[in-house]
């Protein structure tokens, strides 16, 4: 009985049905770029003095545009890892034709 208990509840755990992936306000995303900007691993150092100034959706991914200059691209979902890419000056258009625009979609998933 000791040996079944413990198999019995990684397969109810496995076999559990997960949430499915909920769309993301842009008062959520605008807290996580915040927070991304804050945290001591990458925000803070790779963009350092930086703040949120404006967030707008694009497709499946939010692109959140820092002050003074910068961006950060954030899932649309929770779904996904939050931030995707970022850089330190400001992100030029992407054509849904070029390859980057399907590898930032596809990681939104």
């Amino acid at each position: 009985m000791k040996r079944i208990l413990p198999l019995v509840l990684l397969v109810s755990f496995l076999s559990a049905p997960s949430a499915p992936a909920r769309v993301l306000s842009q008062a959520e995303i605008e807290t996580a770029a915040a927070n991304f900007l804050a945290s001591d691993d990458l925000g803070s150092k790779l963009l350092p003095g930086r703040t949120v100034a404006s967030a707008k959706p694009r497709d499946s991914l939010w692109i959140v545009d820092l002050d003074p200059a910068g961006y950060i691209v954030l899932s649309g979902s929770d779904a996904a890892e939050p931030v995707i890419a970022f850089g330190p000056e400001k992100l030029s258009p992407i054509d849904p034709d070029e390859p980057l625009y399907a590898l930032l979609a596809l990681a939104s998933t």
